[in-house]
């Protein structure tokens, strides 16, 4: 996995030193204040610019109609193209910077476990056994037995000891016909190969049985067959029975002759090198550590530790967090969406209130939408805190620029996709092509409708503060209950 991390690092170099004259003084984003942002902001507008297709309206091949929608919307006098190029070139660029540091830190985390050891100084193949009580530890090794097997080992190393105990229960059954049951997949106890079932009980018979081996070192108390060197001759092992039920006790003893099988070197080596470990284990459980086996008939092994690659699972979680931070950032836009309408609303009963008395007042719609857009000129000074001021000032440039009025309204209220602002639109625009006698009556009532309505939603918004501040007085009548009565329950 580290080549892959350092290819993807390269890859980010590459990008950085080819990019690194790409212009983005178009991008507004506060990230820019820190240098350290620049190169991977150069780096998303070289992505964007070659997989942005206007004609398409399409990034990396997928439609962004909604965006677009939610972002001219969101910002009406900023040219849609702009808007668009700011939004994915601020968010490709915090995604690459997120995949960036995680594929960093994952190289530096695999490369710090590759290089860890627990061996203190006194080589590859010694292990260092945990402290009195520490408990006992699993470690994984690779043996390369001079480049004829290399085997990954996992060894449990039990924890160090005050005193040696090594108990082996030698358990099965026995019975007339035992020989015949514990035969497992040999022919005959004449050639045996592979493992005997020399279990702790046989079905249908209620002894507890215990199993003793003339050599240990061939045939196991637990059945298992040491693999002999091919072409070797067999090895006659005497197998004693310990058979018990309650207070009785029954010995049977019995010979098997422990032939080769059918294996290779390779096969009889890792035999060997198993079993080897495993004693060298046991007989040192007394001492702080153990040194592996160096040699094995009489080749060579070499040891090297293998640790676990946390990296691969911090770089799965950088690219969890590229795709969070993706998801995380459309639904800022649609929170910043919603804010803007909230804000819209806010802004309505006081607009058309305005709208009405300049009306009243004798003035033309024309006359006095532009008045309205010079109030709200002079009392605003940021135009984002009234994105209704946004709207008036789009709607002045159209009509500047020679669009009619009647269609000026209709998109003022269309653009909005808000229906108090629709309705608005189409009874400006129907004043104008129609002529309407009641357009103040109208404006009135829709002035005196939509105070009510904020009366309502502020109500509303009371009521669920107060639900909210519920569970919070809970709370603090459970503490006082407990300040009140902890004092009288001490005293008992």
């Amino acid at each position: 996995m580290e080549i892959l991390y350092a290819l993807i690092l390269v890859i980010f170099g590459l990008m950085s030193v080819l990019t690194r004259k790409e212009n983005i003084k178009n991008i507004d984003a506060e990230h820019l204040k820190n240098k350290f942002y620049i190169p991977f902001y150069k780096m998303a507008a070289n992505i964007f610019r070659h997989c942005y297709k206007k004609e398409e309206k399409s990034v990396f091949g997928w439609s962004i109609k909604k965006t677009r929608q939610k972002l001219k919307i969101l910002k009406p006098l900023i040219p849609e193209d702009t808007l668009i190029y700011n939004y994915y070139v601020e968010k490709t660029g915090m995604i690459l910077l997120i995949l960036f540091i995680g594929t960093l830190m994952s190289l530096s985390m695999s490369t710090l476990e590759k290089n860890k050891t627990d061996q203190a100084g006194t080589g590859e193949n010694y292990i260092q056994r945990n402290a009195y009580g520490a408990g006992s530890k699993i470690v994984t090794y690779m043996a390369d037995i001079a480049g004829i097997l290399s085997k990954k080992m996992e060894i449990q190393v039990n924890e160090q000891k005050y005193s040696k105990e090594q108990v082996e229960s030698l358990v099965s059954k026995f019975i007339d016909n035992l020989e015949e049951l514990i035969l497992g997949e040999n022919k005959n106890l004449s050639s045996v190969h592979s493992k005997l079932n020399l279990e702790e009980q046989i079905l249908d018979y209620p002894f507890e049985l215990q199993w003793e081996s003339s050599d240990i070192e061939i045939l196991k108390t637990d059945g298992t067959v040491t693999k002999l060197p091919p072409g070797s001759e067999g090895k006659l092992v005497k197998i004693t029975c310990y058979i018990s039920f309650e207070n009785s006790q029954w010995i049977h003893s019995f010979y098997v002759k422990i032939i080769p099988g059918n294996y290779s070197s390779a096969e009889y080596l890792e035999e060997q090198l198993i079993l080897n470990t495993k004693m060298i284990e046991a007989d040192t459980q007394e001492d702080a550590g153990f040194y592996l086996p160096q040699e094995i008939e009489g080749t060579a092994i070499s040891w090297k530790e293998v640790t676990k690659d946390h990296g691969i699972n911090l770089f799965v979680a950088a690219l969890a967090v590229c795709f969070l931070a993706g998801f995380l950032k459309e639904k800022e836009l649609e929170k910043m969406i919603k804010t803007r309408e909230e804000q819209m609303m806010t802004d309505y009963p006081d607009f058309v209130n305005k709208l009405s008395l300049y009306l009243m007042a004798g003035m033309s719609v024309r006359s006095a939408w532009r008045k309205i857009t010079m109030d709200y000129q002079k009392s605003c000074k940021n135009r984002f805190q009234h994105p209704v001021l946004e709207e008036l000032m789009l709607s002045c440039r159209e009509l500047d620029s020679g669009i009619t009025e009647c269609e000026v309204y209709n998109r003022f209220g269309n653009r909005n996709n808000m229906q108090k602002y629709r309705k608005l639109g189409a009874l400006l625009s129907q004043n104008l092509r129609k002529g309407s006698r009641d357009i103040l009556q109208k404006l009135e009532d829709e002035t005196k409708e939509v105070f009510e309505d904020r009366k309502r939603n502020a109500r509303k918004q009371g009521e669920e503060a107060s639900t909210k501040l519920l569970f919070p007085m809970m709370i603090m009548l459970a503490a006082v209950m407990i300040m009140i009565m902890a004092p009288a329950f001490l005293t008992l």
